[in-house]
C-alpha cells in the first residue's frame, strides 16, 4: 500500500516538475492559477488534487522569480536558446537553457525536486550535484566539442539559495 502511495505521489510530483519546465520554457513566470489548473488536466489529474497541484506550481514560480540569480539567468542574450536539443554518440538530449555570457557556454538545467523533511540547503544541493552530474557533464562534453569553448553546467532549484555547479 505504501508503494502505491509513494508511486501516486512520484507521478503528481513529475507532473508538477513538468508544467514547471514548460512556463520555463515559454518565460511564462507569472501564469494564472487557471491556466496551471487546465494543464493539469490534460495530464488526467483527478479534480480534488487540481488546487493543492497548483498551488505547488505557484510556488515553484514564485521562487524562481524572486531568486538571487533569476535575473542574470533570464537577461536577454542573443545566444540564449531554450530546449536546445542537441545530436551526439550518446542519442539527444535537451538543454533546458543555454547561453553564452562573455567568453563563457553556460548550461542551466532546472530542477523542481524538493529537499526531504531533514535535509539542508547543502545536503540538498550535493543530492542534486550526485543525482545530476553525470547528465550535465555530457552536455557539458558535447557543448565543449561543438563550440571549441569554455563551458560549465549549473542546476537551478527554486529550493536552493545559489546556484549549483557541476564541475567536471
Amino acid at each position: 500500500r505504501d508503494q502505491v502511495f509513494s508511486k501516486i505521489i512520484y507521478g503528481y510530483s513529475n507532473v508538477v516538475g513538468k508544467i514547471y519546465h514548460k512556463f520555463i520554457e515559454l518565460e511564462k513566470f507569472s501564469p494564472s492559477k487557471n491556466e496551471i489548473i487546465f494543464r493539469l488536466k490534460e495530464f488526467g489529474v483527478r479534480s480534488s488534487l487540481l488546487k493543492p497541484l497548483a498551488e505547488n506550481v505557484l510556488e515553484l514560480m514564485d521562487r524562481t522569480t524572486s531568486h538571487h540569480d533569476f535575473e542574470w539567468i533570464f537577461r536577454e542574450r542573443h545566444t540564449t536558446k531554450r530546449e536546445y536539443s542537441l545530436i551526439s554518440e550518446n542519442g539527444e538530449m535537451i538543454l533546458d537553457r543555454f547561453f553564452k555570457d562573455e567568453e563563457t557556454h553556460w548550461i542551466v538545467d532546472f530542477k523542481s525536486d524538493k529537499p526531504l523533511d531533514e535535509e539542508d540547503e547543502d545536503s540538498f544541493a550535493n543530492r542534486l550535484k550526485r543525482n545530476h552530474s553525470e547528465q550535465l557533464n555530457k552536455y557539458s562534453i558535447n557543448i565543449k566539442k561543438i563550440y571549441n569553448q569554455n563551458c560549465r553546467a549549473l542546476i537551478f532549484s527554486p529550493f536552493v539559495s545559489y546556484l549549483v555547479e557541476i564541475k567536471h
